[in-house]
């Protein structure tokens, strides 16, 4: 399922018409997970920036800045990685145009249709489980290091900004 949202900008204070959300994957990834969000940029100019998203996670505001991505016939295509949600998230694209004031899109909704499990596994004796149950552990522990995996990726992300 392919989230898509067109924001008719009428403001004549800036060369971008239009801005065009949606996510590249066809659902949700798992919990915590990268969830790439698209900004298409109709504008009259090939150079928008900076272009930012304002997201709200779980209701956990935060801002993320888009990178200019590819050129698409319709526009410039902007891309973010934000944490999938637990429940829902909100995305708002925008691009400065003073101090004062923004472009900005219509929001984007992204609900999950039930909650994810999040903990992670149990320590457990192997020789305890019978053989049947190896793999239900097998796909929790899977599930763990690729959580875990991916708080490392945004981790690397944070120190990154934070040496800039």
């Amino acid at each position: 399922m392919k989230f898509l949202l067109l924001a008719f900008l009428s403001l004549g204070l800036s060369q971008v018409r239009d801005i065009v959300l949606r996510t590249k994957e066809k659902g949700i990834p798992s919990v915590g997970k990268g969830l790439e969000v698209e900004a298409l940029v109709v504008a009259e100019k090939k150079d928008i920036t900076p272009v930012k998203l304002f997201i709200v996670r779980d209701k956990i505001p935060f801002e993320l800045t888009a990178k200019l991505e590819s050129e698409d016939p319709k526009g410039l295509i902007y891309s973010a990685l934000a944490p999938a949600p637990v429940k829902e998230m909100i995305v708002i694209a925008y691009v400065p145009i003073s101090a004062e004031k923004a472009i900005k899109s219509k929001p984007l909704f992204i609900k999950r249709p039930c909650v994810q499990k999040t903990e992670l596994e149990k320590e457990v004796s192997l020789d305890r489980i019978p053989v049947e149950n190896l793999i239900e552990l097998n796909e929790g522990l899977t599930f763990d290091t690729e959580l875990y995996q991916n708080l490392i990726k945004q981790i690397e992300t944070l120190a990154r900004v934070l040496d800039q």
